[in-house]
């Protein structure tokens, strides 16, 4: 579960906790997911992380402090591509590979990619692309993908990728609802559970673990 406060979010992923501030992120412990190996590790270099790393000149200085980014992604549906950016509308100005080819060796790092655009019309092709991506750099153990879109995003997890679905703030929670996203991320495994802060005690109090 994660909790948004101001500029703070605490998140646990199983036995292990990530507190992003600002912009940084806190990793704490470890977790393990079918036969991959930890995507975080409970060594104190390996606990902090730069957020909303988005432009290559901002990548060698956050990695010079942290051993770990979060970026924000959209895929092209046309080119078939991933792009670094925040919104759809944003130009195609750098390709997520052409990101991480600016990283030396970055295969020592960790990453987590905010999926702004994953839906079921391009879930498996992205994916394909994803993979090309993650085995290209040799991180395939060490990122997650976020995205608040269930199914797309259960593709991900089913495939053996790491996975973390945003939980969305509902005016009116049912218990349907809840019985259905319980159901989903049953099925699914996804590693992680992330939400707003409001959403916080819902999660809490519903899905736990």
């Amino acid at each position: 579960t994660v909790i948004h406060i101001k500029d703070t979010t605490v998140t646990h992923i199983k036995d292990t906790t990530v507190i992003h501030i600002k912009d940084t992120i806190y990793v704490k412990d470890t977790i393990n997911k079918n036969n991959l190996n930890p995507v975080f590790y409970d060594k104190s270099i390996n606990k902090l992380w730069g957020h909303r790393v988005n432009i290559t000149n901002e990548i060698t200085p956050t990695l010079d402090k942290f051993r770990g980014i979060e970026l924000d992604i959209i895929f092209d549906n046309t080119e078939n591509k991933f792009y670094v950016k925040r919104s759809e509308a944003e130009p195609n100005l750098l390709s997520l590979e052409n990101y991480f080819s600016s990283i030396i060796n970055p295969e020592y790092y960790y990453y987590w990619l905010d999926f702004k655009n994953l839906g079921n019309d391009n879930a498996i092709i992205s994916y394909e692309e994803m993979l090309k991506l993650v085995t290209k750099f040799n991180i395939h153990d060490k990122t997650i993908i976020e995205s608040p879109n269930i199914e797309p995003l259960g593709y991900y997890a089913e495939n053996n990728l790491y996975t973390s679905l945003w939980i969305p703030m509902k005016e009116n929670i049912t218990n349907t609802w809840i019985a259905e996203l319980d159901f989903f991320i049953q099925k699914y495994n996804f590693t992680v559970l992330s939400c707003n802060h409001n959403v916080f005690s819902f999660i809490q109090e519903f899905f736990p673990n």
